[in-house]
């Protein structure tokens, strides 16, 4: 269907007028995923799938469609059709630049979708002025968003984009790409603030050491999330403790059970 698409559109006189259409708003997703899956989104979830394909209308109707045929769960996955346009656009970057975007994002990953220039640099040892022409490159394919006036200057144009570059990597450099970027973090003057984002990256990375960081970054985030009290995410900081096999094991088999049963979650905690 899509080459059929292409090949009408090639053959369409010059004098036809193409209209690029905006992204839809939170609204107007509900309403396709209503019309192609037959029944609404919650305003939380219409808000994430909207981030997530950028309001773009092709995109939201195949994940609509995938949601529909295979459950709720198919939101989280790359429709077929939408990776088919995604690689289409990628494949015309140069491989210096899609070797940079997969370290990208991987550290964009734990940073809603944004690029911080001087982490992505010190994970893919690419220089600064390298990279800037790099990613230069990236936002004129439309595979990153520009803001000159923000924090930071990069973005992808969503999380689509970024989960199938992600997809295309191994799991081994999957894997020293979540080190790296542990590394990197933990070099910073105050990681104990990003001890979420430390325990998601090494519980991904590869190396001798990833599972006793893991361990305790995870540790550490679920008792700062016990403090904040956002017990479910302290929950699953426990469980991914407990899944990395640390040295306290029993103490913390007992937080993870008083906190599941601070959310509520009796017959888990016992």
């Amino acid at each position: 269907a899509t080459q059929q698409v292409r090949d009408q559109l090639a053959g369409l006189p010059a004098s036809v007028r193409r209209v690029l259409l905006p992204p839809l708003d939170e609204a107007a997703v509900d309403a396709l995923v209503s019309s192609v899956a037959g029944a609404s989104l919650a305003g939380q979830d219409a808000a994430a799938l909207r981030a997530r394909t950028g309001g773009n209308p092709f995109f939201v109707q195949e994940v609509a469609r995938l949601a529909a045929a295979r459950g709720p769960a198919a939101t989280l996955m790359v429709p077929p059709g939408v990776r088919e346009v995604l690689q289409r656009r990628l494949a015309r970057l140069s491989q210096p630049c899609m070797s940079l975007l997969a370290a990208a994002a991987i550290v964009a990953e734990t940073a809603a979708e944004t690029i911080e220039d001087d982490l992505l640099c010190q994970v893919s040892g690419v220089s600064e002025e390298a990279a800037a022409r790099l990613l230069d490159e990236a936002a004129a394919g439309r595979v990153l968003d520009v803001d000159p006036a923000g924090p930071a200057r990069y973005r992808f144009r969503h999380a689509l984009i970024r989960e199938v570059l992600d997809h295309g990597l191994s799991s081994a450099r999957r894997g020293e790409l979540h080190a790296a970027a542990g590394e990197v973090l933990e070099q910073r003057v105050s990681p104990s603030a990003a001890a979420a984002r430390l325990a998601y990256h090494w519980s991904r990375a590869a190396g001798p050491s990833a599972r006793e960081k893991a361990a305790d970054w995870s540790l550490r985030a679920a008792r700062d999330a016990v403090a904040g009290f956002s017990f479910e995410a302290a929950a699953a900081h426990y469980a991914r403790a407990l899944a990395s096999r640390p040295a306290e094991a029993t103490a913390v088999s007992v937080e993870y059970g008083e906190t599941l049963q601070l959310c509520g979650d009796v017959a888990a905690a016992r």
